[in-house]
């Protein structure tokens, strides 16, 4: 066994030659961890997707909720600017109607005062007419002699 027998030195170096070009168990069992660590599981896309749903629902709420606050804060603020709309026109046709009651008022006045009038030239007309009827009634009772 001469030159064929190996020695432990012989035998380390092999062992260290193979260990160089291959992988123990142990090398395995490290890379699993390492790539586990590094990489997702079956398990950690289930989990990943279960809160995925979750976080969908809990923001669905959210916007369910915003948006109805939003439409009641317009539905608010609707109900406001019609208020204020209203306000508004009812001074304007109020102030329009003072004024318009103002101009009755002195339309009314004037149309009294042309009555007034009125009565006054029939009252003198019939006077007159008076006048000149007892003026003919003279003119015929006695003839102006010609």
């Amino acid at each position: 066994m001469s030159d064929q027998a190996l020695t432990k030195q012989d035998l380390r170096e092999l062992e260290e030659r193979l260990a160089e070009r291959f992988a123990t168990k142990q090398d395995l069992a490290d890379l699993e961890q390492r790539l586990s660590a590094q990489f997702a599981t079956k398990q950690d896309l289930t989990d990943l997707e279960g809160r995925l749903k979750q976080d969908m629902a809990d923001l669905e709420g959210r916007l369910r909720q915003e948006m109805a606050d939003m439409e009641e804060r317009l539905r608010q603020h609707t109900r406001e600017s019609i208020h204020e709309l209203e306000t508004k026109l009812l001074t304007a046709f109020f102030s329009w109607a003072e004024r318009m009651e103002k101009v009755l008022d002195r339309l009314t006045s004037e149309v009294r005062h042309l009555h007034a009038m009125d009565l006054n030239l029939e009252e003198r007309m019939r006077a007159l007419e008076n006048r000149v009827f007892n003026l003919e009634k003279k003119l015929m009772q006695h003839p102006p002699a010609a």
